[in-house]
C-alpha cells in the first residue's frame, strides 16, 4: 500500500502556500493507472461522480464515500491478519494464494489417485 490509513497527507506549495493535495493525489491516481495498475474508478463511477457535482446531495455523498472506503480498508486489514494467523505466513496476493492452493490440491489428488509427484503413475511392485 502507498500509505498508512489514518495519516493525513497535505501538500502545500512552498512559496504561495496553496494547498496542492487534491491535484497531486489525482495526478498520482492517473499515473498509477497509466503504469498498468488496475483502475479503481471505472468509467461508470467517474461519470456518476461528475453527475453528483450538480446535485445538492454531493455534500452528503463525500463523507459517505470516505466512510465506505475506510471500512473497506479496515476489513482488508482484518482479512490480512486472519490470513497470516491461519497460514502462519505473510499475506500473499490473491493470485499467488490461489496458485498455492491449486498446487496443494494437485499434490493431494495425486496421492489419492496413486500418481507419484510429477504426474507419472506408480507401478505395482507385486
Amino acid at each position: 500500500r502507498y500509505g498508512d490509513v489514518g495519516v493525513d497527507l497535505r501538500l502545500v506549495h512552498a512559496e504561495s502556500g496553496d494547498d496542492l493535495t487534491r491535484s497531486v493525489l489525482m495526478q498520482i491516481i492517473t499515473e498509477l493507472e497509466s503504469e498498468g495498475h488496475e483502475s479503481l474508478l471505472t468509467n461508470r463511477v467517474l461519470e456518476e461522480l461528475i453527475r453528483f457535482f450538480d446535485d445538492k446531495m454531493v455534500a452528503m455523498l463525500s463523507p459517505y464515500l470516505e466512510q465506505q472506503i475506510l471500512q473497506s480498508i479496515a476489513i482488508q486489514d482484518q482479512l490480512r491478519d486472519q490470513y497470516a494467523k491461519v497460514f502462519a505466513q505473510p499475506y500473499a496476493a490473491p493470485e499467488q494464494a490461489l496458485k498455492q492452493m491449486l498446487e496443494q490440491y494437485e499434490s493431494l489428488a495425486k496421492m489419492f489417485t496413486g500418481q507419484a509427484p510429477g504426474g507419472s503413475e506408480e507401478k505395482d511392485k507385486d
